[in-house]
């Protein structure tokens, strides 16, 4: 988990790149696991792709990580939803922001994740 925060330290900092090798060392160390640490991770490598440029790799990955990982719900979703929704308004692409969040509003209510900002 200590270079999960290093990475965000470095993302907040305005340090895609860095923030990316940090994030990539993490995964090594949590892979496989479908917790918030995981999805937080997720996130915001999807937001640093998109700082350095690559948002729309970026919407591939959290896309591709949704699809596999749609059914299960939970908070390890919401922080999937959260990355894409976030990416799709970055690189202008609002109708597909919109139908995420809207996607990730009827899995708040239905998980009952009560601190998603709804």
């Amino acid at each position: 988990e200590v270079y999960f925060f290093y990475g965000a330290i470095f993302y907040w900092s305005g340090m895609g790149d860095q923030a990316l090798e940090f994030f990539t060392k993490a995964q090594k160390y949590l892979s496989g696991e479908r917790k918030l640490i995981t999805g937080l991770l997720q996130l915001l490598s999807g937001l640093s792709l998109c700082l350095t440029g690559r948002g729309e790799e970026a919407v591939k990955i959290l896309g591709s990580s949704v699809r596999e990982t749609e059914s299960e719900g939970g908070i390890f979703l919401s922080r999937l939803y959260g990355g894409l929704f976030f990416v799709n308004y970055f690189l202008g692409h609002l109708a597909a922001g919109k139908e995420i969040a809207r996607r990730a509003l009827d899995l708040a209510i239905r998980s009952g994740i009560e601190y998603s900002g709804i």
